[in-house]
């Protein structure tokens, strides 16, 4: 089912009817993956940002979101750093939530809940590759633009 589909079938007063029956278990990393390529990195560098999820696991009371970032920077036609994480998330359901609804969720509320965790590994990784400090900027501003 496409994401337009189940916002069809899932309207958003359902949406937030939905939204009580679900419970935030865990966040965690699984993978992680950083290279650093070239030192200089200067204020004209190109950040490329990339994030997809996947609905792992699918159970009655327990659903596994696995969320995926990838940031890379270059200069020029050099590569600066590529930077990789993935995060599982893990819901408890009270009720019965149709798989429609993580759908959504992971494109409007999900990224809300890990993209804090990543904008703060960025920080703290690039620091340790001695380069210097990169905030990213809010989700919004990230998203689609390469």
């Amino acid at each position: 089912m496409l994401f337009e589909d189940a916002k069809k079938k899932i309207p958003p007063k359902k949406y937030n009817e939905l939204l009580q029956h679900i419970n935030l278990r865990d966040i965690f990393v699984t993978e992680i993956n950083s290279k650093l390529f070239e030192r200089n990195f200067p204020g004209s560098a190109k950040l490329q940002f990339d994030e997809s999820t996947n609905l792992k696991d699918f159970g009655e009371d327990l659903v596994e979101i696995e969320v995926l970032y990838k940031l890379k920077a270059k200069n020029g036609r050099k590569k600066v750093f590529d930077i990789l994480i993935k995060y599982s998330v893990l819901f408890e359901l009270d009720k019965e939530v149709p798989e429609e609804f993580f759908m959504i969720y992971s494109k409007h509320s999900l990224p809300l809940q890990t993209f804090p965790y990543f904008r703060e590994y960025i920080n703290t990784i690039l620091s340790r590759m001695g380069l210097p400090q990169l905030i990213l900027p809010l989700r919004k501003n990230l998203v689609g633009k390469n």
